[in-house]
């Protein structure tokens, strides 16, 4: 796995309620934060209105509206709608969307809205901006919108599957084409040259010692230059970060399988059971049993 596939499994990304918004007439709809979510906004058909923080933004067909942190905003027919819903909407299930159509006769825009679920201390996620744009006019994204706009009208079996699996695609290629145009983004420092294979190794096997010695070889650099690369293109040390890759990992243990906490933490690394709910608690707000659920 890359640095981005870590990062990606550390959120533990997961599809939520899709909708499939059928709109006419006069309408908003508002979009409050939810924390641990995010949204995309595909305009398939017509325009709309996005209010956020006291901005208008025309999104008109084509345009996505990526929030990967569910930032409070407001879709409207107009601009400067209130968030009131003018009409009551007729929600109905459609293969692997919700369909949610305000007002009569035949729609003047259509919106995709994709939800998705992930872990509320992903350090990928809080590193985004409050909204990302991208177009549909890019050769990935285009087929794969065309294959979710499909399952809208001619749901088969298995179309819930199918739309959740198109949708986490499309998560990714939303952040490739913002890493991409981002030169001094959150995932470029991780990719430092001198860095990066070394981290790489880290988020792949945190669980092995990993003393600083051992990180210096590894990335072919001096002890004291290993720590300068980190506080200077992470803003922590070699250890900081080595104890933050591995509270990361355990913590999807923790939710995706069914090891005691004592197992969990000493397969990461940690000396005991004491030891790792005293530095989880630290980091997550809550012990590891707490956080399981």
């Amino acid at each position: 796995m890359d640095i981005l596939d870590s990062l990606l499994t550390f959120a533990q990304l997961n599809a939520g309620v899709h909708i499939n918004c059928q709109l006419s007439g006069e309408w908003a709809l508002p979009n409050p934060h939810k924390q641990g979510q995010a949204v995309a906004h595909i305009v398939l058909k017509g325009k709309a209105y996005l209010t956020l923080d006291d901005k208008n933004i025309l999104l008109k067909q084509g345009d996505i509206a990526f929030f990967a942190q569910m930032h409070p905003h407001l879709l409207s027919n107009l601009p400067n709608q209130s968030s009131v819903v003018s009409a009551t909407p007729n929600l109905s299930e459609q293969g692997g969307f919700v369909v949610n159509k305000i007002g009569q006769g035949e729609s003047e825009c259509e919106l995709l809205c994709l939800h998705f679920h992930y872990d509320s201390h992903s350090e990928l996620l809080a590193s985004l901006p409050p909204v990302i744009s991208v177009a549909l006019d890019t050769p990935s994204l285009a087929p794969l919108i065309t294959l979710l706009k499909h399952e809208t009208t001619a749901p088969a079996l298995a179309s819930k599957t199918a739309v959740n699996a198109l949708s986490l695609m499309l998560f990714v290629l939303i952040l490739r084409q913002y890493f991409a145009r981002t030169s001094d983004s959150f995932l470029a420092n991780y990719q430092h040259p001198r860095l990066m294979p070394l981290i790489q190794a880290i988020m792949t096997a945190p669980e092995k010692s990993w003393y600083i010695n051992e990180m210096a070889e590894f990335a072919n650099v001096s002890r004291s230059q290993l720590i300068r690369l980190f506080n200077q293109h992470l803003g922590i040390s070699p250890h900081a970060f080595l104890h933050k890759i591995r509270l990361q990992k355990s913590a999807m243990l923790l939710k995706q399988s069914n090891h005691s906490v004592l197992y969990v933490a000493l397969s990461l690394g940690f000396g005991s059971e004491t030891h790792f709910s005293r530095a989880f608690k630290k980091q997550y707000g809550v012990t590891p049993s707490g956080y399981r659920g």
